[in-house]
C-alpha cells in the first residue's frame, strides 16, 4: 500500500500544472500587476507593432523565416526587460517549450554580436518603447 501512495505523490509533484492559474485557483486574476512591470504581453505587441504584425502572428506556429526571427527579437526582449523565466515566456508566447525560448534569445544575441544593423535597430526600438511605457505606468 505504500508503494502506492509514494507513487502517487511523486506522480502529482513530477506533472504541475502548466497554468498558474491551475496551481493557486483562489488567487486567478486577482493579484495586481505592480506598477512599473513590463508583461510579455506588452512586448508582444510592441514588437508586433514594430513589425508591422500583429501578437498572434508572432505567437503562431509558423516557421517561416522572417516571422521566426521576428519571433526570437519579442522571446530575447521579454528575457531581458520582464525578470520571468523561460517557462514563463514560453507559456505566454504560444505555450512554447522554455528551450525554444533559450533558443530564440541566444539567436538575437549571435546576431547583436556579430554587428546585425536590422537586430541591433529592433531591440533599441522595443526596449525604448518598453522604458517609455514603463515610466508612464510606475
Amino acid at each position: 500500500m505504500t508503494g502506492i501512495v509514494s507513487t502517487q505523490a511523486i506522480a502529482s509533484i513530477a506533472t504541475p500544472p502548466r497554468k498558474p492559474e491551475a496551481a493557486f485557483p483562489v488567487l486567478a486574476g486577482r493579484l495586481p500587476d505592480a506598477p512599473g512591470r513590463i508583461l510579455v504581453q506588452i512586448v508582444l505587441r510592441l514588437t508586433a507593432e514594430y513589425y508591422s504584425t500583429t501578437a498572434d502572428e508572432l505567437i503562431s506556429d509558423s516557421r517561416a523565416q522572417p516571422l521566426a526571427r521576428r519571433r526570437q527579437v519579442a522571446m530575447y526582449v521579454a528575457h531581458k526587460m520582464t525578470g520571468r523565466g523561460l517557462p514563463f515566456i514560453g507559456y505566454h508566447m504560444g505555450d512554447r517549450h522554455h528551450t525554444t525560448i533559450l533558443h530564440g534569445e541566444r539567436a538575437v544575441k549571435a546576431l547583436l554580436d556579430a554587428g546585425d544593423a536590422e537586430t541591433i535597430a529592433a531591440v533599441g526600438v522595443i526596449k525604448e518603447r518598453l522604458q517609455l511605457l514603463r515610466t508612464r505606468r510606475a
